[in-house]
């Protein structure tokens, strides 16, 4: 039977049971291959071995721009990046913009030169605007160091220089020093735009640079109830993981708080958390649980990991891990790397986690923090009763066929009947139990209601069962409202534990795209919903 993940939103204490620091990175403008003159996007992958690339793009007026700038500069024996503009208006402007791959935190970035000359009505008057950007919203930045010949407008974005004073690029006076350090306000992007404060006839000299700094890449957390600890999967060369969807990378604090639903990591609206399939045998050993691991990204050398909560102790300990000795392979898995855990019979509701890093991993290893990798959490509801879906489809058939393949167009004129009084009980009330073809036409009426000759064919399998009455099936169109499609339940396959193929005729569904929901009824009263199941009829 399957063990079935909730998707509840609870949850809002957090407690932080560690709080490791990530590693940070430099970006260093000397050590990347820059094109002097080139607006960009200039583009530069797995900046200083963190696995994240920086992309430049400059934009605004750039054919203001001069001195074949945008170009590295030599501030005090270190290239920076120097944009050396010739405006003649207010309104031009121009925006260096940094973009990181994944969500970051930055340090020590630093406009520098920042300065403004008024000599007999040539000169020139520097002001720049920072932001940030998590993609989404702005950021500001925080810890804002301000040179004591740079004016500040209060807004942690504006300032500019008044002073009318011409400045060297090493005088500390005229410097900018910005942080977006905020744990819980990562970026994706930081946008630098400079521009005049005044219109001069000839704004000569009016040029910044802009410095190295570090970054820090976000990471994948676990989104367990915080009892279950603080895992982190450092961003830095990250390219393993579990499953087809590589993981999103959280704050330096998880960014949605850890709760009951253990879905909260979902930074980017996608559910990462696809990579594990959670089983429990019904058959010869009814008590063992099993995690199966299909794929993973490609790499030579990783280490897997998990663990399941079984007393319900609110954590993770040694001897509920299970890690695999299979370290060498990748991509499709043939078999599935597979862990298993002996449980107690009855309805268990735990949490579970599973872990993969290049990083040696041990049974100990359920809340550390390593290089790369992904953690996933869940939530499983373990219940003896329960059925394991396998494949379901929807397809169309003739009616003739589907009468024809299914035997009922064979069948004497009073089983005929009866199936008509249980597909549709109005319409039998309509027929005469003892004409043939008038019950033939009947059901062919409820299978075809829009005449084109086409029936739809809803077809699900199941891998095993157990404790299982039947089946009813609910039908919609996306995002509507659930319909019944079978008021009577559909019975299960006694004779078949090890499951069983299932079809059930849709007569109301038309070509189009449809969501499909399968409600198993317990022998003991409960009911067990699989699905949303999104299926096209074409």
């Amino acid at each position: 039977m399957l063990l079935s993940r909730r998707a509840l939103a609870l949850g809002t204490g957090l407690l932080l049971l560690n709080n490791p620091i990530a590693h940070a990175f430099d970006f260093d403008w000397g050590s990347v291959t820059w094109v002097d003159g080139d607006d960009g996007p200039q583009i530069f992958n797995d900046v200083d071995g963190s696995g994240v690339t920086v992309t430049v793009t400059v934009t605004g007026d750039v054919a203001q721009l001069t001195n074949n700038t945008p170009a590295l500069f030599d501030v005090g024996g270190n290239d920076e990046l120097r944009l050396f503009p010739n405006y003649s208006s207010t309104a031009q402007s121009v925006t260096a913009q940094i973009a990181f791959s994944t969500p970051v935190s930055v340090s020590q970035l630093i406009i520098k030169d920042i300065d403004s000359l008024d000599f007999f009505g040539f000169g020139f008057n520097d002001a720049v605007e920072v932001q940030g950007s998590d993609g989404v919203n702005p950021v500001l930045a925080d810890n804002v160091t301000v040179g004591s010949a740079v004016t500040d407008a209060g807004d942690n974005i504006n300032y500019d220089s008044q002073t009318f004073t011409s400045l060297g690029y090493t005088d500390t006076t005229g410097w900018l020093t910005t942080n977006f350090s905020d744990p819980n306000a990562l970026v994706t992007s930081i946008s630098i735009t400079h521009k005049p404060l005044d219109n001069f006839d000839d704004p000569i000299g009016q040029a910044i640079t802009i410095s190295d700094f570090s970054f820090t890449p976000g990471s994948d957390r676990g989104d367990a109830p915080s009892t279950y600890g603080d895992p982190q999967h450092n961003a830095s060369g990250n390219v393993i993981y579990l499953g087809d969807i590589a993981p999103d990378f959280e704050n330096t604090t998880p960014h949605a708080v850890p709760g009951a639903d253990a879905v909260g990591d979902d930074d980017n609206n996608l559910n990462d958390e696809d990579g594990v399939t959670f089983t429990a045998s019904a058959g010869a050993t009814p008590n063992a649980l099993t995690a199966s691991i299909e794929t993973i990204s490609e790499i030579a050398t990783h280490y897997v990991c998990a663990w399941v909560d079984l007393d319900n102790s609110g954590n993770f300990s040694d001897d509920e891990g299970r890690c695999s000795d299979r370290t060498s392979t990748s991509d499709a898995l043939d078999p599935p790397i597979e862990l298993t855990w002996s449980a107690d019979t009855g309805v268990v509701s735990s949490y579970a986690r599973v872990r993969i890093s290049s990083d040696v991993l041990t049974t100990n290893d359920f809340d550390t923090v390593v290089s790369d990798g992904e953690v996933e959490d869940y939530q499983l509801i373990y219940d003896p009763t329960s059925v394991t879906i396998g494949n379901i489809e929807l397809e169309p058939a003739s009616v003739d066929s589907y009468l024809s393949e299914s035997g009922t167009g064979e069948m004497d004129t009073a089983s005929l009947y009866r199936v008509l009084q249980v597909w549709a009980p109005a319409l039998a009330a309509q027929t005469n139990p003892e004409d043939r073809d008038a019950t033939l036409q009947a059901l062919t009426s409820y299978l075809d209601p829009d005449g084109d000759g086409q029936v739809a064919l809803l077809i699900w399998e199941t891998l095993e069962e157990q404790g299982t009455l039947g089946f009813y099936v609910e039908r919609r169109t996306p995002g509507g409202e659930w319909q019944s499609v079978n008021e009577r339940m559909l019975p299960s396959l006694l004779i078949a534990p090890m499951g069983g193929q299932y079809q059930l005729v849709d007569p109301s569904v038309s070509s189009g795209t449809w969501e499909y929901r399968l409600i198993e009824q317990e022998a003991r009263g409960g009911k067990n919903t699989y699905g949303p199941y999104e299926l096209e009829l074409r």
